[in-house]
């Protein structure tokens, strides 16, 4: 299955006409001049095209395919994505792979890889990764991923390193179309006041299997208060979810302190979560962002073998 599945990814990819688009970040100009490589004719009389080499030189997993995410969902939405990095060319060369988040680093190591062989990275929980590679500890490529890019429409992404020490990355997909990021509602399940003793806004975002829990605290006049959600928006641009919530004052007697109202707020996604969550208090003099997350923020880059 693994030789079938690079047969698929190398052959659609990497060695016909460029089907895809092409992006990713070229850094550094360590040949002489950018000069196209021909791709080998595909064929398996051609040795270095035999079988064998459609086996990965190393394989590595990030993150694991089950995230506890949208468990009843058709498991063809939020779709891993596998990269391979490969040497491209006549020549054997040695190349450092390494991965990163804003958060965490792996280093996958240096591998000495002959002509025509690769090393396979399989992204396995969406999140936003940098794929670098490396050469005599200078980066000549890298190549970022985002949350959206886990969808049905994914496919491998090849980025090839050529005779030159030129670097292109060739990406496919589909025109299926995916459902993204959908918001079935926002709203605050749970509010009480009481004195405060201190007048620090805050909440707590956390992502559970279809929802997103806010557990905040909204400072007020006294603690007779309630705290509504006054707006809500999704960005696909940003992909980002940002809820505004203001604090209303109830009728009747209040005690005569500074209140601290806790609230618990609920927003229910389907098909994907959104990237990014973003928590507003409104005040008097202004808005302010209390509180920012980032879906699978924790990601384990140890990760597992990838996708066999």
């Amino acid at each position: 299955m693994q030789r079938r599945a690079l047969l698929s990814t190398v052959g659609s990819l990497g060695l016909g006409s460029l089907a895809g688009c092409l992006a990713g970040t070229g850094v550094g100009d360590l040949g002489t001049e950018s000069t196209p490589t021909r791709d080998p004719r595909r064929t398996h009389e051609d040795p270095r095209f035999g079988r064998d080499r459609y086996d990965a030189v190393s394989r590595y997993g990030v993150g694991t395919v089950a995230d506890g995410a949208f468990p009843e969902q058709d498991p063809r939405q939020d779709v891993p994505i596998g990269c391979v990095v490969w040497n491209h060319a006549e020549t054997g060369r040695e190349l450092r792979v390494r991965v990163t988040t804003e958060w965490a680093e792996r280093d996958l190591g240096s591998h000495a890889l002959g002509p025509w062989e690769y090393v396979a990275v399989d992204f396995l929980t969406p999140m936003e990764y940098t794929l670098s590679v490396e050469r005599d500890g200078r980066t000549v490529y890298e190549h970022d991923l985002d949350h959206q890019e886990f969808d049905c429409n994914s496919d491998g992404r090849v980025i090839r390193v050529h005779d030159d020490w030129s670097v292109d990355m060739v990406g496919g997909g589909t025109l299926a179309g995916c459902p993204g990021v959908s918001v079935t509602g926002a709203e605050v399940d749970r509010v009480e006041g009481d004195c405060a003793d201190s007048a620090d806004h805050d909440a707590r975002i956390e992502y559970g299997e279809t929802d997103v829990t806010v557990d905040g605290t909204f400072f007020t006049p006294d603690p007779c208060h309630s705290v509504e959600v006054v707006a809500s928006s999704y960005s696909r641009a940003d992909d980002l979810f940002r809820v505004v919530l203001d604090a209303i004052e109830d009728d009747g007697a209040c005690a005569d302190c500074v209140g601290a109202v806790d609230y618990e707020l609920t927003a229910g996604f389907e098909y994907s979560f959104p990237g990014h969550v973003a928590v507003v208090h409104r005040e008097s003099d202004g808005d302010t962002e209390v509180a920012r997350a980032t879906w699978n923020a924790d990601v384990d880059l140890g990760g597992g073998d990838g996708l066999l």
